[in-house]
């Protein structure tokens, strides 16, 4: 049995010309699936974005699903406890959201430049690979081909797969 539930991308570094181009490569616009809203604008954290979520939740009970592309456009200003802290703060809020609600939250983030995998390879301080309930790492290895890394807190083992892109 198949379960539908509403789901909402916040494609914060995108525009609706742009989302159309995307969505219109994955499929034909009379395949696009009624139950995704996607919207463009989103307050920080720190500037009432919960709060906006949670009325969002209210009048939409069958949401099941947030996406926030990307962490950076919603990641309060520095408070001055120190980065780490600020990290674990900002996660903190939005992973008590998705139990409080029963949702999942799923937030994009850039990997670091530098070398490094897994959560290793999530740009900021370990405040975030750490507060976040599940951490999912895809890595581009060489033309056609990514490394997707999955860890967390209810995952019994570890995944490290090589997949190919199509």
């Amino acid at each position: 049995r198949r379960v539908l539930f509403r789901s909402l991308y916040l494609a914060l570094e995108d525009n609706l010309c742009r989302m159309k181009d995307r969505l219109g490569k994955l499929m034909p616009r009379e395949q696009w699936p009624a139950n995704l809203h996607i919207g463009f604008e989103a307050k920080r954290l720190d500037q009432g974005l919960i709060e906006d979520l949670e009325d969002v939740l209210d009048v939409h009970t069958d949401l099941g699903v947030v996406i926030i592309d990307t962490f950076g456009w919603i990641k309060p200003r520095p408070s001055g406890a120190g980065m780490y802290a600020d990290d674990v703060d900002a996660l903190k809020q939005l992973v008590q959201l998705a139990h409080r609600r029963g949702i999942a939250v799923v937030l994009v983030h850039h990997t670091r430049k530098a070398p490094g995998s897994g959560v290793d390879a999530v740009n900021g301080t370990n405040g975030l690979a750490g507060t976040a309930d599940n951490v999912i790492v895809l890595t581009h290895e060489e033309e056609g081909l990514a490394r997707l890394q999955i860890t967390g807190r209810d995952i019994s083992e570890p995944a490290d797969l090589l997949v190919e892109l199509d």
